[in-house]
């Protein structure tokens, strides 16, 4: 079959490269007496039109796809997250109580915490262990932490004991536990008598006082040499009014 350019003369060359592509095409499946150039360029620019509006239908058909489809997946990353929402930190009523004394308790350098609630004494070591002690009638009062002698420390109590009078307690910890020491001879606060902590000593006196202030011996409780028995050392004479509020002073 001959060329195009054999039956109409050369195409001209200042037509689009893509045109002149698609005239050979066409021209070739023609009998050179049934087509004329201008006739097979008029089918050719169909053609062209033709290609191109279906390529923009495509292309139009990929936009509304891509459109429908950005919402869903949208809607699929914002939806519900699987890690759960951060909670505030919470604090039990134990940890946020203040304890009502500290001291060194068993001897290792370190405080530990004393709290009472009740009839119940506890006491938190530095290491975490608690030891708890109740008492036998009503809820004790803390008089502080003392030290015994010999390095010995304690903690000191004013409670209601077997004896049905206001008398000392003295805690020990002993062997991971928390005991009272024996007293040697019944220390009380009534009266006739006071006890009281200074400067961490536990000291007590007893006055026969008949009208208003008078010296009485001071005395100061310290620890036996078998670890658990507690001793009265005499210390001093000071200045002491049973009718008032105050410990024993300096003397009259």
């Amino acid at each position: 079959m001959s060329q195009p350019s054999k039956l109409f003369g050369d195409v001209p060359q200042e037509l689009p490269e893509e045109l002149r592509q698609e005239l050979d095409a066409i021209a070739g499946t023609l009998r050179p007496p049934l087509v004329s150039l201008e006739r097979l360029i008029v089918v050719a620019e169909r053609e062209r039109r033709r290609r191109h509006g279906l390529v923009m239908a495509a292309l139009a058909t990929v936009v509304v796809l891509a459109v429908a489809t950005v919402p869903v997946a949208l809607a699929i990353r914002s939806g519900p997250s699987s890690t759960p929402p951060a909670q505030r930190p919470t604090t039990s009523p134990s940890a946020q109580a203040a304890p009502d004394l500290t001291a060194d308790l068993d001897d290792d350098g370190l405080d530990d915490a004393v709290a009472i609630s009740g009839r119940q004494v506890t006491v938190t070591l530095a290491t975490g262990a608690s030891l708890v002690w109740e008492a036998d009638r009503r809820a004790p009062e803390l008089l502080g932490a003392v030290d015994l002698g010999r390095g010995r420390p304690g903690l000191v109590l004013a409670g209601w004991t077997e004896s049905g009078r206001d008398s000392a307690i003295v805690l020990l910890v002993r062997d991971g536990a928390l005991v009272r020491a024996d007293p040697t001879a019944s220390v009380n606060r009534d009266q006739t008598q006071t006890m009281w902590v200074e400067d961490g000593v536990f000291r007590h006196a007893v006055c026969l006082c008949v009208d208003g202030p008078q010296d009485v011996d001071v005395w100061r409780v310290e620890l036996a040499a078998d670890g658990h028995t507690l001793k009265s050392v005499p210390e001093s004479r000071r200045c002491w009014d049973p009718a008032s509020d105050r410990d024993p002073a300096s003397t009259c």
